[in-house]
């Protein structure tokens, strides 16, 4: 809720994986969590004093395929928007 600013009812583990392996320890542990707009309880954005700056953004299907083919795009998102391509509802 404090990221986002909705209470996900259901929080479903995708995979978790290794940043670099070989190279980090550091792992990702990706998350699916489908929500409506009567879930929005704040407007989230993380913490300031936390250090955090997070920003909503909503897309539409076909949308969000072609941003993920953006060269500023990461393995998280790739990672994230293929389980959703291969999981959307039609």
């Amino acid at each position: 809720m404090e990221e986002i600013g909705y209470e996900a009812k259901k929080v479903q583990h995708i995979t978790t994986f290794y940043v670099s392996p070989g190279g980090t320890s550091e792992r990702i542990y990706l998350y699916y969590a489908s929500v409506v707009p009567k879930d929005q309880t704040s407007t989230g954005g993380g913490l300031a004093p936390e250090g955090e700056d997070i920003h909503i953004l909503s897309l539409k299907s076909a949308t969000r395929w072609q941003k993920s083919r953006s060269a500023n795009c990461d393995a998280k998102t790739i990672i994230g928007l293929q389980w959703l391509q291969l999981h959307a509802k039609a």
